[in-house]
């Protein structure tokens, strides 16, 4: 079987999405709210022992993004209230900047950081802060949940921020696959406690933590997302994709009138529907792309509607869907405002991934492919030829990126792209992750593209 055979076969397999290792965030959460889950202290302990040697967790190289899930670790240790826990909990704490004030763009890190700041100083006396505008974002969230009716979808994937509200709330009810809004600590929130009989929720929480028998993921199921991407790429290509129904059916259905989730439980955004639509188009499947007007603003198209920020990878994939369907006005819209958002130096960067070769592989892509803008094509892979990505997945965007201007990679590229060296998590949810299928259809399309696949 070949690679990319294998990858597909895998997609069929494994429909929630292939996710390598749990979430330290996702994790502490379940052990802080509830300890009533089977597997608890074996959460605990991969808490302990996941603890970075400097006292705080995640890859030290990742600075910013460490925050969050370093005090959702130290919240859940204080509340599980073991000797070893709290030693954990407060060596962290001796670490970890009093003031915090410097969080990366992530989903909801505002209100996650407020929540967990007043927790911890509320169990022991660390004077832990945080800006004022965390606490009022917090305070809407919470006001929000607390109302009566029927929160906005994108709250539930960070449910566990008010677990007194979220319990058995009577506006929220499990998606198709058992979880509040893909989350597992959003679940169990909501759940409150082990119900007395068979329930959806508690079904997909034990499907969560028996996947690495104890901690979870951050966000489950990536189904749409994953397929979409993987299958997108590797079409793209000239790698043998042998595909089936099994996994067209699937993305077609997710399309629906607000567009397309990640997978159910979350809201639709524009970067999984403009990669569905685009990825269905090349494969023969086309769907009209005006489902994503919805997702439109003057200059460019945002994630979701009241978004807090933007993204140039979401407009490459707007662009993308929009320009196989030869819609020249929508086109020239999108490209006017990825231009402006190139770096000097060539390269774009993005909020859904740490590193900024992604995003410049995204849009430079796009432009190729869709617009004649050569000159920003050729900027973005003279960047990318000039760098030394550190891992497989950054080599692989940055050989990519090189490649759609017939410029050869650098030889750092080449050599990284046969690193043996484990894969950091890259990609920004709650806490960042790795999508294993996702990165190595990037590998394969990159190694396809130099012709040593």
């Amino acid at each position: 079987m070949t690679d990319a055979a294998s990858i597909l076969a895998d997609l069929a397999a494994t429909p929630w999405g292939q996710l390598a290792g749990p979430s330290v965030y996702e994790t502490g959460r379940l052990v802080a709210l509830a300890p009533w889950l089977p597997l608890h202290r074996e959460r605990v302990r991969w808490l302990v022992e996941s603890q970075a040697p400097d006292g705080l967790w995640g890859d030290p190289g990742m600075s910013a993004y460490r925050i969050v899930p370093s005090l959702s670790a130290i919240d859940a240790l204080l509340i599980d209230g073991t000797a070893r826990g709290r030693a954990t909990a407060w060596r962290a704490l001796h670490r970890l900047d009093t003031d915090i004030s410097a969080l990366p763009d992530t989903p909801g890190a505002e209100i996650l950081c407020a929540g967990l700041v007043e927790s911890i100083n509320h169990r022991v006396p660390t004077r832990l802060s945080a800006p004022a505008d965390y606490f009022r974002r917090l305070s809407k969230a919470r006001r929000t949940l607390r109302s009566p009716s029927t929160p906005p979808t994108k709250l539930l994937h960070m449910l566990e921020v008010d677990p007194v509200a979220a319990r058995d709330h009577p506006y929220i009810r499990p998606a198709s696959n058992g979880s509040i809004g893909a989350s597992p600590a959003a679940t169990a929130a909501w759940l409150g406690s082990a119900p007395a009989g068979d329930h959806p929720a508690w079904r997909y929480l034990l499907a969560a933590i028996h996947r690495y028998h104890g901690p979870v993921p951050c966000c489950l199921p990536i189904t749409t997302f994953e397929r979409a991407w993987v299958l997108g790429w590797l079409t793209q290509t000239s790698v043998d994709v042998p595909l089936s129904t099994t996994l067209i059916e699937p993305l077609t259905a997710a399309l629906g009138p607000d567009g397309a989730p990640t997978a159910d439980g979350l809201p639709p955004d524009a970067d999984t529907t403009a990669c569905t639509l685009h990825t269905l188009a090349l494969l023969g499947h086309p769907r009209n792309p005006d489902v994503l007007r919805r997702f439109e603003l003057d200059t460019h198209y945002c994630t979701w509607p009241g978004e807090d920020g933007m993204s140039v990878t979401t407009n490459a994939h707007a662009l993308e869907a929009f320009g196989i369907h030869g819609d020249d006005a929508t086109v020239g819209k999108i490209r006017a405002w990825l231009l402006d958002q190139q770096k000097d130096d060539g390269s774009w960067h993005d909020r859904w991934h740490v590193s900024p070769f992604y995003a410049t592989f995204c849009v430079a892509r796009a432009l190729a492919v869709y617009t004649t803008d050569q000159a920003a094509v050729t900027r973005a892979a003279r960047w990318a030829a000039q760098q030394s990505p550190a891992t497989r997945e950054e080599a692989a965007y940055a050989i990519l990126t090189t490649h759609l201007a017939h410029d050869c990679p650098s030889p750092q590229s080449l050599a990284a792209l046969r690193s043996p060296k484990p894969q950091p998590a890259l990609w920004i949810d709650k806490d960042l992750y790795h999508p294993t299928a996702i990165v190595r259809a990037a590998e394969l399309a990159a190694m396809s593209s130099i012709g040593i696949l």
